[in-house]
């Protein structure tokens, strides 16, 4: 074995899978500030879903613009000013902006929605971009207002900047634009803003822009600049606002809207580049924000992800939204150092399903020391080999059921604790105990996997011997729903095997943001398919991107009669055209490899003319940097 490492320290967290459905692991240094939720939603408006973290510069004041919106969002409402008090906490000093039954927003009788917003301070006005909506929903878009006080009251221009009933689909799918954030560049002013499908249904979002002379319009266009149709790495279900701006860099984080919203990516360009796609880079992928375990944050961050800002002495405040579980929605502020976003230690949160921290190596045999603390249900697999992906390709995925099975798993639950071995006729109980928690919260686990055999000792007290031979695979610490985790220490002394993943045909399509009802591809259950499942084409043009970090990859897929021709590109250029047509079904082997070396890749299936199926790709996982200068 080798020396011991501890991959609960910050630098090996690039050890460590980061999914937007899977779990992310996250080492950020977020801290809560006192007084939090700083706003609670009340009738009519239960969900202040999204939200604006504004500091005025000519008085250094903080104020927060809160979009409110009832329970299921429509239709929406206002935007409600806070300002943070002198001597702490925050008051509602009014409404911003809010609708007009008069003008583009309503329809005669009653006043649309105008929930979210950012502002910008420049010759002595305040600059405010929001997004509208009718009461419908039917018509939407964004506009400008203007005010003498942060607080407004916002006079609203008379002409929207930007309405969906103008815009022809963008990729045939984007046409409405939401959720703005206004900059003053030095030419000119520039929104970055999300944009989805018609009337905001979702099924994919991107980010993009728009440019004016003048803050109040004309604009042009809106032009893409993160979005899954692109061939650039881009993890799926992201959505974007607000962006904000620090030391001439326009930032946009953007958060998963699979079931558990704790994955982040942080995303920049130089603000006067920013209109432009190939300007952007994905600055921190992961690692960025965890929930904590208070009843105002029950349901993890909601809405959009967090608005920021830096202040001058370097500390981000960061607003974000969250619901209890009566499902109201709460505002919180927190805060870390700008130039200190890791710390060793790393959080794993699952507020709404289950969350798995994986360990992108193989070993057979070990010896794992670890720390715990954690509140709620969870478990330590190992020897584990399941392919991954989410289980659909929309909002609310979830880790696919398939990665449920695991080779051995030491599970904790409450004052009990379980070792299971899974197959493919389900789970096996080996030994199950009592052992009451610890005094000061902190699980202390220390497992020993020979080739004959576990060990597991709990708090310094061997609990179990189980006579289970040892299986080369991957660890996962899991945190089931309901769970918070504090890892302190996550110490392993083993031989690095050579390791890889197999992906789902599920995350293709939620990569490349495809439609699975039948429009552009048909899921199909068939034991072809290498897990018995996968997808078939619908129509010419349709594509499949897988998104992942790693190196070479094998693609596999079956062949059949009803199969034709595939395009494979990978990051974007064309390696291969693939004949997947047999006279009779053919289970699914290897297509097609390519040596890569480590980085962020994407492979994408591209149905040139006729029907091609979707089945996984195998990735291999090479050691980072961090783990090789350890070994």
């Amino acid at each position: 074995m080798t020396n011991p490492v501890d991959y609960a320290r910050a630098q090996y967290r690039d050890s460590w899978l980061h999914h937007y459905a899977i779990g992310d692991p996250s080492w950020d240094t977020f801290v809560r500030e006192p007084g939090n939720p700083i706003y609670t939603g009340k009738g009519p408006y239960e969900w202040p879903v999204n939200g604006f973290l504004f500091c005025d510069p000519p008085s250094g004041r903080w104020l927060a613009y809160v979009g409110l919106y009832p329970r299921g969002y429509w239709p929406a409402g206002p935007c409600l000013a806070l300002r943070e008090r002198s001597g702490g906490g925050w008051a509602e000093v009014g409404l911003a902006v809010q609708g007009n039954a008069a003008m583009f927003d309503g329809n005669g009788a009653l006043a649309g929605g105008t929930p979210d917003v950012s502002v910008v301070y420049d010759g002595g006005q305040y600059h405010m971009i929001y997004d509208w909506a009718s009461v419908d929903n039917a018509r939407g878009g964004l506009a400008y207002a203007c005010a003498e006080r942060p607080e407004g009251p916002y006079q609203r221009f008379t002409q929207a900047v930007h309405a969906d009933t103008g815009q022809t689909p963008i990729l045939g799918q984007y046409v409405r634009a939401y959720a703005p954030t206004l900059f003053r560049r030095k030419n000119d002013w520039l929104i970055l803003h999300a944009m989805s499908t018609a009337g905001n249904a979702g099924g994919m979002w991107a980010m993009a822009c728009i440019t004016s002379p003048d803050p109040q319009g004309p604009y042009t266009s809106p032009a893409l600049l993160l979005y899954p149709q692109s061939e650039r790495y881009l993890p799926a279900l992201l959505e974007y606002y607000p962006a904000f701006l620090h030391n001439g860099y326009a930032y946009a984080p953007a958060t998963s809207v699979a079931r558990n919203r704790d994955f982040q990516c942080l995303f920049r360009a130089p603000l006067e580049s920013a209109h432009l796609a190939d300007a952007w880079e994905l600055y921190q992928h992961g690692s960025l924000w965890h929930s904590e375990n208070h009843p105002a944050e029950a349901q993890g961050i909601w809405g959009q992800t967090f608005s920021a800002q830096v202040d001058r002495k370097g500390v981000m405040r960061a607003y974000f939204t969250s619901k209890t579980r009566e499902n109201i929605g709460t505002v919180h502020i927190a805060q870390r150092r700008w130039d200190q976003p890791f710390k060793d230690g790393f959080a794993l949160s699952a507020p709404e399903t289950d969350a798995y921290a994986i360990l992108r190596q193989h070993c057979r045999t070990f010896r794992l020391r670890a720390s715990i603390r954690a509140s709620g249900s969870w478990s330590i697999s190992w020897g584990c080999q399941a392919p991954l992906g989410p289980d659909r390709a929309a909002s609310d995925a979830i880790a696919h059921p398939i990665m449920s099975p695991h080779k051995i798993s030491w599970e904790r639950n409450s004052d009990m604790w379980r070792l299971l071995t899974y197959d493919d006729n389900g789970e096996t109980s080996l030994q199950s105990g009592y052992y009451g928690p610890p005094a000061d919260g902190v699980e202390h686990l220390d497992i020993t996997q020979d080739d004959f055999g576990a060990v597991v000792e709990l708090n310094g007290q061997v609990v179990c011997v189980a006579a289970y031979p040892a299986q080369c695979g991957r660890m996962q610490l899991i945190a089931r729903q309901g769970a918070y985790l504090f890892v302190e220490k996550f110490e392993v002394s083993s031989m690095p095997e050579p390791a890889t993943e197999f992906w789902l045909a599920s995350e293709a399509m939620a990569g490349a943001a495809a439609d699975t009802a039948g429009r552009e591809w048909q899921s199909v259950e068939d034991s072809v398919f290498r897990y018995g499942f996968g997808y078939a084409s619908c129509i010419t043009g349709a594509r499949a991107k897988w998104n992942y970090c790693g190196g070479s990859f094998r693609l596999y897929s079956p062949r059949g009669p009803q199969y034709g021709n595939a395009d494979v590109l990978v990051d974007g250029a064309l390696i291969a055209q693939l004949n997947l047509h047999a006279d009779e079904p053919m289970r699914s082997s290897a297509v097609l490899s390519y040596e890569l070396s480590r980085g962020f890749h994407t492979v994408t299936l591209v149905a040139p003319y006729g029907p091609i199926p979707c089945d996984s790709l195998e990735v291999t996982v090479p050691l980072p940097e961090s783990d090789r200068a350890a070994d």
